[in-house]
């Protein structure tokens, strides 16, 4: 299987890349230090061991397993790491969602780049990068972009897998170490490797590579054993009775899926998911990428039939679909751009049809992202930066100053007994 051109070779340059980059970095940066951390970031940070009194990284396994046992190993792994060298404030840790965000475009765009073409790259790196919802997560201390690298990467090494003549030890040290990775990051990314292995038992060739890309999964899976307690326990708390609000039906999770991945563009998005579809008939890769994603979404909603967990704000779960939902959509743009160029027949218009369709799909991305409340069902607490707020009380305060914070209810009381001398330090 040779690399797939869904478009001319226009020559697009990877460094059209850095300014989308710079530009995420400019929208996301401003809210990386404005707020305090809400409940679940602060969770995040607990986990991780960077609370005072939390332990470091010596304590991340007891703690999530016995505090949060919905959450995986490894993302508060890495979040520790990453804190024990650059600190635990807000900037420090938000910041680390950032970077994982912009490394998960820059998979896409080589994803895309290498097996379909330069305008594919970009424009799904475009497409994931500037969704609002990615952009959201892109600045919370929470595992959502983290979990978006390993969905990428796991699918990328796959395709490679499939594509090369003889599979390099390269390719299948990525896929192992890739798919190992996401079952770490979050349990419902284990979705993604259900649809992959959908995908492999029913469309794959029953030969020699098929049964070493099996043996490459289960050495993946194997890796997995060291999680598997904390996987039982953190299943088993998945309940109804954890959901806040009533669970998103099928049809409900479907239509908040193509509202965020399109920023409310949902009828372009239809258009551009079918144009890819067609792209996708004479191409595998393509074809392994959109079945993958219908099967990782079908596994989801069949999950949430069962558990009935996924609440509008947990639709964050569905983030391991985000990167393939891009590369479909951008294999979609550059499947227009191409058949408009040719029925056009007039060169001329090459250049401005390339800027306007994904300046378009860039500019609502940036007004949805400053639209208040276009993100609503999704956001979490706004809270009270209280390091502000202690630095005041510390430069301006008298000693008969008395400052007063009341948190609403008895179920956040954790929050303040465990977070205020975090988020006044």
């Amino acid at each position: 299987m040779k690399n797939e051109q869904v478009t001319t070779q226009t020559p697009i340059h990877w460094a059209w890349m850095v300014p989308l980059l710079l530009l995420a970095v400019l929208m996301v940066t401003p809210r990386l230090d404005w707020d305090g951390p809400w409940y679940d970031e602060l969770f995040s940070i607990a986990n991780a061991g960077g609370l005072p009194d939390a332990g470091g990284l010596g304590s991340v396994y007891e703690k999530v397993v016995q505090e949060d046992p919905r959450q995986a190993l490894g993302y508060p792994y890495a979040l520790g790491l990453w804190g024990t060298f650059t600190g635990w404030t807000e900037l420090a840790t938000r910041t680390f969602s950032l970077l994982s965000a912009l490394l998960a475009a820059a998979i896409t765009y080589r994803f895309g780049r290498e097996f379909f073409s330069p305008l594919v790259g970009i424009f799904s790196a475009l497409i994931l990068l500037f969704s609002t919802y990615f952009l959201h997560y892109a600045h919370e201390v929470r595992a959502f972009t983290f979990i978006a690298i390993f969905a990428i990467s796991t699918v990328y090494f796959y395709a490679k897998l499939l594509s090369e003549t003889k599979i390099s030890w390269g390719s299948a040290l990525g896929f192992v170490l890739s798919s190992a990775a996401l079952l770490y990051a979050h349990y419902f990314a284990a979705m993604l490797a259900i649809g992959l292995g959908a995908y492999h038992l029913i469309f794959v060739r029953k030969d020699s590579r098929w049964l070493r890309i099996s043996g490459l999964a289960l050495i993946a899976a194997l890796l997995f054993l060291p999680q598997v307690q904390a996987f039982l326990v953190g299943i088993e708390s998945y309940t109804p009775e954890s959901v806040e609000e009533a669970p998103l039906s099928a049809l409900g999770a479907l239509q908040s899926i193509l509202y965020y991945i399109s920023n409310n563009a949902w009828l372009p998005a239809i258009l551009l998911f079918i144009a890819g579809a067609w792209s996708a008939w004479k191409r595998p890769i393509l074809r392994m990428v959109i079945f993958t994603a219908i099967f990782s979404l079908a596994a989801l909603l069949v999950a949430n039939e069962i558990l009935e967990i996924l609440e509008p704000a947990r639709l964050r779960y569905a983030v391991y679909l985000w990167p393939l939902l891009a590369l479909w959509l951008g294999a979609g743009l550059a499947w227009v751009i191409d058949w408009l160029r040719v029925r056009l027949n007039n060169p001329a218009l090459v250049m401005p049809i390339l800027l306007l369709l994904p300046g378009l799909w860039l500019a609502n991305g940036i007004l949805a992202h400053y639209t208040p409340g276009f993100n609503e069902s999704i956001e979490g607490d706004v809270v009270p930066r209280l390091r502000t707020v202690a630095n005041v009380l510390r430069d301006e305060g008298v000693s008969t100053d008395l400052f007063a914070f009341y948190n609403d209810t008895s179920g956040e009381a954790w929050y303040i007994q465990r977070g205020f001398d975090y988020m006044t330090s």
